[in-house]
């Protein structure tokens, strides 16, 4: 598998810079993550493709909030992504596009906040899942080379979904410094 050469044909030339270096800087501080915990070669190989492709759904859906271009919102990019990936037959993969947004969303939370996305959970499951939804959540695509801090990570939280922040506190203790 090389993830940047799948990624070039499905992100489009203006959303590359974006894409890219959150996509490397979440991989990179999966890495480290997974280095701490000791994780062997292959779930570290697999940890840094998955991560630098989470967000690959992302060239299938709306950045922009008034949605000018009538495509999916941008909280469909995980199912996106998933879709992509199972299609290349990279179904572990496309299981972290699925499950990587915040710390997962809960039935409950797509249905109370009626998001446009299947009434099911989408919560990461395996210890690569995890580590992976974790580091997504310290940087952004809005301020690409900014990394957030716990506090601001729980704030984040906090403004969605304040029964999430049990689940991100877990997270962090697992992965946190």
């Amino acid at each position: 598998m090389n993830p940047i050469q799948i990624a070039t044909f499905y992100i489009q030339p203006n959303l590359w810079k974006v894409f890219f270096v959150h996509s490397v800087l979440v991989a990179q501080f999966s890495l480290q993550i997974a280095e701490r915990l000791g994780l062997n070669q292959e779930t570290k190989k697999f940890i840094e493709e998955a991560a630098l492709l989470h967000d690959i759904g992302i060239g299938k859906v709306s950045m922009d909030k008034d949605n000018s271009q009538n495509k999916p919102p941008y909280i469909q990019h995980g199912l996106l992504g998933e879709e992509i990936l199972q299609n290349l037959g990279y179904p572990l993969h496309a299981a972290v596009c699925r499950n990587h947004i915040g710390v997962g969303l809960t039935q409950e939370i797509i249905l109370r906040n009626k998001l446009p996305l299947p009434a099911e959970d989408m919560c990461p499951s395996t210890l690569s899942e995890k580590i992976i939804t974790y580091a997504d959540l310290f940087f952004s695509k809005s301020n690409i080379y900014y990394k957030r801090s716990f506090p601001e990570v729980e704030a984040k939280i906090r403004s969605y979904a304040q029964e999430q922040l049990e689940k991100l506190r877990e997270l962090h203790k697992q992965f946190g410094n």
